[in-house]
C-alpha cells in the first residue's frame, strides 16, 4: 500500500522511547496497534486525517484537557499529540471552571515524557496570541524551548497563503526529503498566526524543518498585513530527548495538521486560514510539493 503518512504517524515511531514500535498495527507492547492520544480542548480531529491514521493501522483516541487524567491512562499511548491549550487567564472567563484540571494534567504529561513517553506539541493561537504563548512557554520551559507569538514569512514569498521552507539534512529521518510548505496568513489582528516559530535554547534540540534563509518573524498590523521583519527565527519542527522520552514541537497551527487538515473553506470562524486542503501535509494539487507528512515515515 502507498501509505499516505502524516507527520504524526511517523513521529509516533520516531518519538517513542520503545524501539519495537516498527509497525503501527502490531507495535504496542501487547502486540496490538500503536495508540495515539489527541489531547486538546475537545475539538475533533479532521475526519479525513484520522482516517489516514487508521488506514495505517493506528488506534486513535480523542480526549479533552478538561478531564482529569491519570498516569495509567496516559501510558496506554505510544504518543500524545498536545494542542489547543487555554490562554492565560481563560480560567477566569465564562466556562473557565472547566479548566480546573489543566495544571495537574500538564504536570502529569511532563512525568509521562520523563518516564519514556512521546509528546508532539502544536500551537493554536487563534486569538490573543501573547496570552496563548504565555501558557505554552510555561509548559515548555523545562525543555528549553519557547514560542514567539509572531508570523513566519519570507519577504520574497508573500503571495498566496503558503511559502516554501526547507527540510534540513544531516539526520537519518530527513534523508531523501527536501520540500515543505508552511502557511503565512495572519489569522487575526490580535497576534493570531498560522505559523509561529520557536526558539530552542539547548543543544539537545534537533531542528528538522525551517524557513528558507532570509525568512523570519513579523508582527500583525491588522487582519492581513504584517510589519517589517523583527527576528530571524524560522524553525518549523524540532525534537529532543527529555528524560527517557522525547518531545517534538511544531510551529504550524493545528488547524493545518490536526483539526481542519483537509478544510476547503478560506476561513475558520474569524480566522483567515486560506484553503487548507492537506497542502501542508502533502503539497498543492498540481503545484508545489510538501514532505511535511513524510518527515518521519
Amino acid at each position: 500500500m502507498n501509505k499516505p503518512a502524516a507527520i504524526f504517524v511517523g513521529a509516533c515511531l520516531a518519538l517513542s522511547a520503545r524501539a519495537d514500535l516498527a509497525d503501527p498495527r502490531t507495535g504496542a507492547p501487547d502486540g496490538g496497534p500503536v495508540a495515539i492520544l489527541f489531547l486538546t480542548d475537545g475539538a475533533p480531529v479532521d475526519p479525513k486525517y484520522e482516517a489516514e491514521l487508521k488506514e495505517l493501522g493506528y488506534r486513535t483516541v480523542n480526549a479533552a484537557l478538561a478531564n482529569r487524567l491519570s498516569m495509567e491512562y496516559l501510558k496506554q499511548f505510544g504518543v500524545v499529540v498536545l494542542s489547543r491549550l487555554p490562554f492565560a487567564g481563560q480560567q477566569y472567563t465564562v466556562g473557565g471552571e472547566k479548566l480546573v484540571h489543566t495544571a495537574t494534567n500538564l504536570a502529569m504529561i511532563a512525568r509521562y515524557i520523563a518516564d519514556g513517553g512521546g509528546v508532539i506539541f502544536e500551537p493554536a493561537m487563534s486569538e490573543y496570541g501573547e496570552a496563548y504563548a504565555e501558557i505554552y512557554n510555561s509548559f515548555l520551559k523545562p525543555y528549553s524551548v519557547r514560542y514567539i507569538p509572531q508570523q513566519l514569512r519570507h519577504d520574497s514569498e508573500t503571495k498566496g497563503a503558503y511559502a516554501a521552507g526547507l527540510i534540513l539534512q544531516g539526520h537519518e529521518i530527513t534523508a531523501g526529503l527536501a520540500a515543505i510548505l508552511y502557511p503565512i496568513n495572519v489569522l487575526r489582528w490580535d497576534h493570531a498566526y498560522s505559523t509561529t516559530p520557536f526558539v530552542t535554547e539547548d543543544k539537545a534540540w534537533i531542528i528538522l524543518a525551517a524557513g528558507k534563509p532570509g525568512s523570519g518573524t513579523h508582527q500583525a498590523l491588522d487582519n492581513s498585513r504584517v510589519g517589517d521583519q523583527l527576528t530571524a527565527h524560522n524553525s518549523l519542527f524540532a525534537m529532543r530527548q527529555a528524560g527517557r522520552g522525547l518531545i517534538a514541537v511544531s510551529a504550524i497551527h493545528s488547524y493545518y495538521t490536526l483539526t481542519h487538515a483537509w478544510s476547503e473553506q478560506p476561513n475558520i470562524g474569524e480566522n483567515d486560514t486560506g484553503v487548507i486542503a492537506g497542502i501542508v501535509l502533502h503539497g498543492e494539487k498540481d503545484g508545489r510539493p510538501s514532505d511535511f507528512s513524510k518527515l518521519f515515515d
